[in-house]
Protein backbone atom coordinates (compact mmCIF):
# COMPACT_ATOMS: atom_id res chain seq x y z
CA UNK A 1 0.00 0.00 0.00
CA UNK A 2 3.05 2.46 0.61
CA UNK A 3 3.93 1.62 -3.08
CA UNK A 4 1.22 2.49 -4.60
CA UNK A 5 0.97 5.95 -2.35
CA UNK A 6 4.49 6.97 -3.14
CA UNK A 7 4.09 6.13 -6.61
CA UNK A 8 0.57 7.21 -7.88
CA UNK A 9 -0.08 9.83 -5.50
CA UNK A 10 2.54 12.41 -6.37
CA UNK A 11 0.90 13.37 -9.86
CA UNK A 12 -2.46 14.39 -8.20
CA UNK A 13 -0.55 16.65 -5.72
CA UNK A 14 -0.66 20.39 -6.37
CA UNK A 15 3.30 21.63 -7.50
CA UNK A 16 2.68 24.91 -5.60
CA UNK A 17 1.45 25.44 -2.22
CA UNK A 18 0.24 23.78 0.44
CA UNK A 19 0.57 19.72 -0.37
CA UNK A 20 -0.94 18.43 2.89
CA UNK A 21 -4.07 19.44 3.46
CA UNK A 22 -4.44 17.96 -0.51
CA UNK A 23 -2.42 14.60 0.19
CA UNK A 24 -4.76 13.81 3.46
CA UNK A 25 -7.93 14.76 1.16
CA UNK A 26 -6.36 12.30 -1.37
CA UNK A 27 -5.74 9.77 1.11
CA UNK A 28 -9.23 10.22 3.13
CA UNK A 29 -11.38 9.33 0.15
CA UNK A 30 -9.28 7.17 -0.24
CA UNK A 31 -10.15 4.98 2.95
CA UNK A 32 -13.49 5.89 2.13
CA UNK A 33 -13.68 4.06 -0.74
CA UNK A 34 -11.61 1.44 0.79
CA UNK A 35 -14.12 0.78 3.48
CA UNK A 36 -16.99 1.10 1.54
CA UNK A 37 -15.89 -1.86 -1.11
CA UNK A 38 -14.40 -4.20 1.23
CA UNK A 39 -17.98 -3.35 3.50
CA UNK A 40 -20.10 -4.55 0.61
CA UNK A 41 -17.46 -7.41 -0.10
CA UNK A 42 -17.53 -8.77 2.94
CA UNK A 43 -21.71 -8.63 3.24
CA UNK A 44 -22.05 -10.15 -0.06
CA UNK A 45 -18.82 -13.45 1.01
CA UNK A 46 -21.49 -13.58 4.25
CA UNK A 47 -24.49 -14.07 2.39
CA UNK A 48 -23.33 -16.35 -0.25
CA UNK A 49 -21.29 -18.38 2.95
CA UNK A 50 -24.46 -18.77 4.21
CA UNK A 51 -26.23 -20.61 1.00
CA UNK A 52 -23.74 -22.39 0.47
CA UNK A 53 -23.89 -24.38 4.38
CA UNK A 54 -26.94 -24.91 3.65
CA UNK A 55 -27.60 -29.22 3.48
CA UNK A 56 -29.11 -28.83 0.13
CA UNK A 57 -26.68 -26.66 -1.73
CA UNK A 58 -23.78 -28.88 0.04
CA UNK A 59 -25.15 -31.63 -1.23
CA UNK A 60 -25.15 -30.57 -4.56
CA UNK A 61 -22.03 -29.11 -4.42
CA UNK A 62 -20.52 -32.37 -3.49
CA UNK A 63 -22.41 -34.15 -6.01
CA UNK A 64 -20.96 -31.96 -8.75
CA UNK A 65 -17.49 -31.95 -7.54
CA UNK A 66 -17.72 -36.25 -7.46
CA UNK A 67 -18.90 -36.67 -10.80
CA UNK A 68 -16.17 -33.61 -11.91
CA UNK A 69 -13.50 -36.17 -10.24
CA UNK A 70 -14.97 -38.79 -11.79
CA UNK A 71 -14.74 -37.98 -15.32
CA UNK A 72 -10.74 -36.49 -14.47
CA UNK A 73 -10.28 -39.62 -13.57
CA UNK A 74 -11.60 -41.44 -16.30
CA UNK A 75 -10.23 -39.08 -18.86
CA UNK A 76 -6.67 -40.07 -17.18
CA UNK A 77 -7.24 -43.56 -17.54
CA UNK A 78 -7.84 -43.13 -20.76
CA UNK A 79 -5.58 -41.58 -21.85
CA UNK A 80 -2.66 -42.51 -24.37
CA UNK A 81 0.62 -41.75 -22.88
Amino acid sequence: MALFFVTFLPQFLPSRGSVLPRALLLSLVFAVLYLLWFSLYVSSVDRLGRVLRRPRVRARIEQVTGVLLFGFAARLAFESP
